[in-house]
């Protein structure tokens, strides 16, 4: 038992203390290590009050209590009388080898087995017994439990002695089965012997004759019974093409019932008794149900009827023998088995065995009992296995070959698609069952819902189903509106109701600031996209469709991102109490094709190819070494270069002579030659006359780039540049990007 401790510690010390029974004169202060439980103690100290506490001892904790007497002197008090030791428990701590034994004390099993935790017995003497381990014998001792303690105590157990295994008898001969249909009887009585091309076939009917015919043993004396079991003979019958029975069950008062009904009436009173109607459809008689069956003139009230007939079968959970009956009744009212042929016949038996084992399954989907249909699949899928290996057996047969080959392979793939096909309503019905759902409505509707920071497929109101129980956080955007987060916590089986009202956006812009509001969608379809978005390269927000924020005005670089999307860039003039509002066209990264063109897909000839590539010729007064965008060359001044069009630095270095880098544009199927001049270092260093270069555009604010690099300046602004080939790009969203080479040369 765990234990606990508690301190006392009054003013002044030396209290007595009384707990139970036991006295303890002038100890305090003092401790207690005790069992869990409320232990009351009494306080005594000469020319002071006494004092009683009551503690409660918390597993594992020691609890302090202090106090300050108070003088004086309390009258004497009876002693009450002593009140007998309380007897602590005894313990039994048993053992064995080999452990994991029954342990009996006292011939009272204890529930436990060797080598678990202590048991709490009586104190005295006991018996113990030890068993249930195979190939060792049960084995008794004794040990005497002691009142506060745990006694231990292992018994060995002894093997049992081996004996030989008895010799296992010779199998007798299995009597040979007698013919079951008449024609073989005949055969055996003639030949003497059944046979072979016929006994498949005889095999066949005497299965489907035991697992759907119609018992009649209850209409036969017991010595009929037992001459039936003597000569191997069946008391069921199997229907086809009509009654074949040699006695006809005579129609009871209850199964005449049927008769005297509507399909109305019928159906009716399956609703208001449903014990009762299947009570007089058992107690029918075959032929009697065919005809009621039969002369229901509507085809829509029949299909009810025979439905709720299944109906009633399967909720009382018949057997298999009974609803063989009715179900071959039911086939024969739709012209299930109006065949011409007895050959024939046999194939449609093992179709009418599937169709009567798959009810059961049918019925248990139609009804969503998930679970039930669940445990009930693998038993259909066997009897089809069943049905189908007999019928696949007869294919052998030649004659009966001709006439199952037209039709068995189609019904019997059919079988095992429509297995498949259970087998996957089940799933998504049991995945269904252990889930839970959220119905979201907002006023306006159509607002972007996010689940987990996902957006969903369906703007509101909307549900979002198959979730998984826990919590979620459910976000609702919409342009115009302020955003809406929400925790919700989704249930097993049901549906959780979120409905929000949207707060529309401030009209009114924050003092001294300007206004920014976007709205992200697909470039092509224009429907809302996802993305995260940046000011300025700091992130504002993810998962997100729109936003609104009011900023100093000023020149602001946005960017908005999503995966699967190219990077959507904008840049933005904010102006004093404006709203500048974006729709943001995120266009959709094309895949590119993971396998080679075609055969019939001719390549371009080299001569139609448009050339991607220019010729750099460099110059200078001194043979310098010569870097292309910060990389050595391996070359020196004069050199030429072959070299994909576009932007590029080119440097020049030489011991004692100060380097120099100009920049230079390559184009396509072009020359372009770059002339540098190196000052030695002695030499007084050049001046160098810089360009001022003014750009504007309408509208303003557009990105400045030279030579494709950003300035960091936006329009109306100027650059400075030195002599040397430019090209000159301003560009904004929702514009085309303008660009233009230009020439500086010094002195012009």
């Amino acid at each position: 038992m765990a234990r606990g401790k508690v301190y006392f510690n009054p003013s002044p010390s030396g209290w007595s203390i009384r707990k139970g029974s036991k006295t303890y004169s002038g100890v305090t202060p003092y401790t207690f290590d005790l069992n869990e439980g409320t232990y009351t103690f009494d306080f005594k100290k000469s020319g002071y009050e006494d004092v009683s506490k009551t503690v409660t001892i918390v597993p594992g904790k020691t609890q302090t209590i202090s106090w300050k007497g108070v003088s004086g002197t309390t009258p004497p008090t009876p002693t009450p009388p002593t009140p007998p030791p309380t007897e602590e428990p005894a313990f039994l701590r048993i053992d064995s080898t080999p452990s994991g034994a029954n342990v009996y004390i006292d011939n009272v099993f204890t529930g436990q087995q060797t080598w678990t935790s202590r048991i709490e017995a009586l104190p005295g003497p006991h018996n113990i017994k030890v068993s249930g381990i195979e190939g060792y014998a049960e084995t008794q001792a004794t040990a005497t439990a002691v009142s506060g303690q745990t006694v231990s105590i292992n018994i060995p157990m002894a093997p049992l002695p081996e004996t030989e295994p008895e010799p296992e008898p010779e199998p007798e001969p299995e009597p040979e089965k007698p013919a079951f249909t008449p024609f073989a009887q005949l055969l055996q009585h003639f030949t003497g012997e059944s046979t072979g091309w016929w006994t498949p076939i005889d095999d066949f009917i005497f299965w489907a004759t035991e697992n759907f015919g119609m018992d009649f043993s209850s209409q036969m004396s017991e010595e009929d019974k037992a001459l039936f079991k003597k000569q191997g003979l069946s008391t069921k019958i199997l229907f086809f093409g009509g009654p074949m029975s040699i006695q006809q069950a005579p129609t009871s008062a209850l199964g005449s019932q049927i008769g005297k009904m509507t399909a109305e009436e019928f159906l009716s009173s399956a609703t208001k008794d449903p014990k009762g109607t299947l009570k007089i459809i058992q107690a029918t008689p075959k032929e009697e149900l065919s005809k009621f069956f039969a002369y229901i003139p509507d085809d829509y009230l029949k299909v009810k009827v025979i439905e709720t007939v299944n109906r009633l079968v399967l909720d009382a959970r018949i057997t298999i023998p009974t609803w063989a009956k009715i179900s071959s009744v039911v086939g024969a009212a739709v012209g299930l088995y109006q065949i011409s042929h007895t050959l024939n016949f046999l194939g449609f038996l093992g179709e009418e065995a599937i169709q009567t084992a798959g009810i059961g399954i049918f019925t248990l989907i139609s009804g969503e009992n998930w679970e039930d249909a669940a445990a009930a699949l693998p038993e259909y899928r066997n009897t089809v296995n069943a049905v189908v290996a007999q019928v696949d057996g007869l294919m052998g047969i030649p004659v009966l070959n001709f006439w199952l080959e037209k039709w068995w392979p189609q019904t019997k793939a059919s079988v095992y698609n429509q297995i498949d096909a259970y087998d996957t309503q089940i799933k998504a019905g049991l995945a269904e069952e252990k889930t839970g759902s959220i119905s979201i409505s907002t006023n306006p509707t159509g607002a972007t819902v996010w689940i987990n920071d996902v957006q969903e497929t369906y703007k509101t109101n909307t549900v979002v189903s198959k979730l998984v129980p826990g919590d979620y956080l459910v976000r609702v955007e919409l342009d115009n509106y302020k955003k809406h987060e929400e925790g919700i916590k989704v249930l097993t089986g049901e549906q959780t109701d979120l409905s929000v009202e949207l707060e529309p956006v401030p009209g009114k812009i924050v003092e001294r600031a300007g206004r920014i509001q976007w709205q992200a969608e697909d470039s092509k379809t224009g429907a809302t996209v996802g993305v995260s978005w940046y000011i300025n390269d700091r992130l504002e927000s993810q998962y997100t469709t729109t936003d609104t924020i009011d900023v100093v005005p000023g020149i602001y670089e946005m960017r908005w991102t999503a995966v699967g999307y190219k990077d959507y860039l904008d840049t933005v003039e904010v102006e004093l109490q404006t709203t500048t509002k974006l729709i943001v066209k995120m266009e959709k990264i094309e895949e590119e094709p993971l396998f080679p063109l075609g055969e019939e897909e001719e390549p371009i000839p080299e001569d139609e190819i448009t050339p991607q590539t220019g010729r750099l010729e460099v110059s200078s007064n001194v043979a310098a070494q010569i870097f292309l965008g910060g990389e050595d060359t391996g070359k020196k001044a004069p050199a030429s270069f072959n070299l994909k069009q576009g932007s590029y630095s080119i440097t020049l270095q030489l011991e004692g002579y100060v380097s120099k880098t100009t920049t230079t544009i390559i184009k396509a199927d072009e020359i372009t030659n770059v002339s540098i001049e190196l000052l030695a270092i002695d030499q007084p260093p050049e001046e160098r006359l810089l360009a001022l270069v003014s750009i504007n555009s309408n509208p303003t604010s557009a990105k400045m780039l030279v030579n494709g690099v950003f300035t960091q300046k936006y329009t109306p602004d100027s650059v400075l540049l030195e002599a040397g080939d430019y090209e000159i790009s301003i560009t904004k969203s929702g514009y085309y990007t303008w660009s233009t080479p230009l020439r500086l040369v010094e002195g012009i």
